[in-house]
């Protein structure tokens, strides 16, 4: 169970730092990125957190992907488990982490 919670603590903490600092880094290499130029001659900007939410969505999706593959190992199914781990990967990760607290527990009184 340690092992579960330093791997995903760590993946969700880098993957949200990464989200963050690739868009700053995008931002500064092109800022007129998010600019548009419109056929009046005036310009409509889109806000920075756009980039930054986007690349938490992409990165999201890595945990999901490595959270179904952890499912798979304990033998578990929770499809809104995976699906609210894509909207907020800090939520879905400690419900990951209570459903697998809660199977390894039940397997451990059944034994006994």
């Amino acid at each position: 169970m340690r092992q579960l919670i330093i791997k995903y603590g760590i993946l969700v903490i880098i993957t949200s730092l990464a989200a963050r600092l690739i868009s700053a880094i995008l931002m500064f290499q092109w800022p007129d990125l998010l600019t548009q130029i419109n056929s009046d001659g005036s310009t409509s900007s889109y806000s920075f957190g756009l980039i930054e939410m986007a690349l938490e969505y992409l990165m999201n999706i890595v945990i999901v992907i490595l959270m179904k593959k952890d499912f798979d190992k304990q033998n578990l199914k929770s499809t809104p488990i995976l699906i609210m781990t894509f909207f907020s990967s800090f939520v879905g990760v400690i419900f990951f982490l209570l459903i697998s607290l809660k199977n390894k527990l039940t397997v451990k009184l059944q034994t006994i």
